[in-house]
């Protein structure tokens, strides 16, 4: 086992190691990325005595393999080469702008404000400012504040249900990236950024962390850096990446203090800051990954392959009255206790492939998703160099690329359709409103 885990390191690497030189908007590199996170997060909670266990190592690694397989299939089926980048990199960047344009990312900045009021008034609070509350002196206790974290997107907690799939389409994808459309546009048209957009910054951040998870002001940070960082120049793109950088890490950190995400018991400066380290690891690699090593030895492995119903079930979650896949909130008992009211654990993406499809899902599906990233890739570079094409091209990316838990519902639930639509929207009055003309 040693050997084949040696083998995996050093042939991902290398790929990993090949794709990033093409450029961080190569998104095979980062869907290579968030699964190499995967697998080596969840290879310390396996033991490989354990059938189940052995079974689950053996899922990894295939999974791991058939992504590189796909992408270089892909890549030799869409041959792009350094000359074709390199003419789509010198040409101008066409900035959209005008009355259709402005109307749509307006309204949807509009829509998801209320929407994302209206889901935080419902809940009734918002885990970020109650946290800034707390610190100022108000408002519960800091171990209110991080239990208060469940209930805010958990039905079993907080006893009602708010649809935040739905939600988050608005207030985790649609605004971020229609405020960072706006506020590139500014850049690029040589503009000082509007007041305005400030403060539509703040409610945005203050609307991504209020449910206390983080991860979404990642990603968010993550479509919106990335789009910027693809399409700017050379000289720009260093200090995108090292303020970029620093703002993630200093708004993570921040928000993880503000939350009660900290694992030190000390009071000191040092204390805080090795535990917010502590807890910020753990997170990346080991938190999602202990459930979905959990619920493959306990529930799936036993199970026989379900050949898409278990899917279908989740994706049937979606509509009023159906209740979707249970299988999350199975995990979440035997993690946390038989009520289940703690909370739910989704499978790895791995672990979901397989409990639906078996080794054939597993093998066939990443080749699958590679292939279309790398067709998607050439799409891009070979099509016009636009802000808002950029923006929904790589904000997709991000969001397929890191799909590594749950069903293909997650892609829903997190926008990628919406986004889809968002582009097709303004590119279509655009082009209707030139025929008209």
């Amino acid at each position: 086992m040693t050997l084949i885990i040696l083998l995996v390191s050093i042939i991902s690497l290398f790929y990993a190691i090949i794709w990033c030189r093409q450029g961080f908007s190569n998104p095979l590199f980062l869907y290579l990325l968030f699964n190499l996170i995967n697998f080596y997060g969840t290879l310390p909670l396996l033991d490989l005595g354990e059938p189940a266990d052995l079974a689950h190592f053996r899922i990894l690694y295939f999974g791991i393999f058939s992504i590189i397989f796909g992408g270089l299939l892909g890549a030799y089926i869409f041959n792009l080469d350094d000359k074709t980048i390199l003419n789509w990199t010198n040409k101008n960047i066409v900035v959209e702008s005008g009355f259709s344009t402005d109307f749509v990312l307006y309204s949807i900045v509009a829509v998801s404000i209320v929407v994302g009021s209206l889901y935080y008034y419902s809940v009734g609070y918002n885990i970020i400012l109650l946290g800034i509350m707390n610190l100022a002196g108000y408002g519960p206790d800091i171990e209110s504040v991080s239990t208060l974290r469940l209930a805010s997107y958990n039905q079993f907690v907080g006893g009602k249900y708010f649809y935040p799939g739905y939600v988050n389409q608005f207030k985790n994808t649609l605004f971020p990236i229609c405020l960072g459309f706006l506020v590139l546009r500014s850049h690029f048209l040589g503009r000082s950024i509007h007041p305005f957009h400030i403060v539509l910054s703040i409610i945005c951040v203050v609307f991504l962390l209020g449910t206390g998870q983080r991860g979404a002001f990642v990603i968010a940070s993550l479509m919106v850096g990335l789009s910027y960082f693809v399409i700017a120049d050379k000289k720009e793109r260093k200090k995108i990446m090292g303020f970029g950088s620093l703002f993630v890490l200093f708004f993570f950190f921040i928000s993880s203090f503000i939350i009660g995400r900290n694992e030190s018991d000390g009071e000191g400066v040092g204390d805080n800051i090795k535990g917010l380290g502590v807890a910020t690891v753990e997170r990346i690699t080991s938190a999602n990954q202990n459930g979905a090593a959990v619920g493959f030895r306990e529930l799936i492995y036993h199970r026989p392959i379900q050949w898409g119903k278990e899917w279908g079930q989740d994706i049937l979650g979606v509509l009023p009255g159906h209740s979707g896949s249970s299988l999350s909130g199975e995990v979440g008992k035997i993690l946390w206790g038989g009520d289940g009211k703690r909370g739910t654990a989704p499978p790895s993406n791995w672990t979901s492939i397989y409990h639906n499809f078996g080794y054939l899902g597993v093998i066939s599906l990443p080749i699958i998703i590679s292939f279309l990233l790398s067709f998607l890739r050439k799409r891009y570079y070979t099509g016009e160099k636009a802000l808002l094409r950029t923006i929904c091209y790589f904000s997709n990316f991000v969001l397929l690329a890191s799909w590594i838990s749950g069903s293909p519902l997650r892609l829903f639930n997190v926008g990628m359709v919406a986004v889809i639509v968002l582009y097709y929207l303004i590119t279509g009055m655009r082009q209707f409103l030139i025929k008209s003309n």
